[in-house]
């Protein structure tokens, strides 16, 4: 999984998705994490993650591991960057870094991009 390339057409739900070990973009390599840990998460985009009434939306302030957090330009989920909580930091699949990557909170913060954290989606275990 770590080796994954970042590649923004390889989302969820493609018309003609590369092999998931091939490429991925933010949301397909944070629902395969999951699925790690026994959480399915259906081939949504960001504003479908955020609008699925399946899953619960903690305050920043209760972050557990395996919580994603969705970041953005604005408060908006449509387009929304989606990372995965690892204890202090998040992990995951960007285009500024290419491949997995961790980063603090303020990483997120300190870019425009990624300043704004819609929220939190907690994903229960099957």
């Amino acid at each position: 999984m770590s080796c994954a390339p970042y590649l923004s057409d390889a989302h969820p739900g493609a018309a003609d998705p590369r092999p998931w070990g091939e490429a991925a973009n933010c949301q397909r390599y944070a629902y395969a994490v999951l699925a790690l840990f026994a959480r399915e998460v259906p081939p949504h985009r960001s504003s479908e993650l955020w609008a699925d009434p399946r899953f619960g939306h903690p305050p920043r302030d209760d972050a557990r591991d395996l919580d994603l957090a969705l970041f953005g330009r604005s408060e908006n989920a449509w387009g929304a960057h989606v990372a995965v909580v690892v204890g202090d930091v998040l992990l995951h699949l960007c285009a500024e870094v290419g491949r997995p990557t961790t980063w603090r909170w303020s990483d997120f913060a300190e870019r425009e991009r990624y300043s704004h954290l819609v929220g939190l989606v907690r994903v229960a275990p099957n």
